[in-house]
């Protein structure tokens, strides 16, 4: 007989009943952050390649 689950979801169901995942644990949930830095100088906003495409100059 085939296992229909996926060791995926194995996985996740023993870090769920373990607690060794502090992110699943339902006592301390926490929300996940993603912070993007962009550095101007190398790759400037579309706003401003815009207007040196139109020929406007910088501000």
């Amino acid at each position: 007989m085939l296992n229909e689950r996926s060791s995926y979801q194995n996985i996740s169901d023993n870090w769920e009943r373990n607690g060794t995942d502090s992110l699943r644990t339902s006592h301390n949930k926490r929300p996940n952050i993603l912070v993007l830095m962009v550095d101007e100088e190398r790759y400037p906003l579309f706003m401003k390649v815009r207007k040196l495409k139109n020929g406007e100059r910088k501000t």
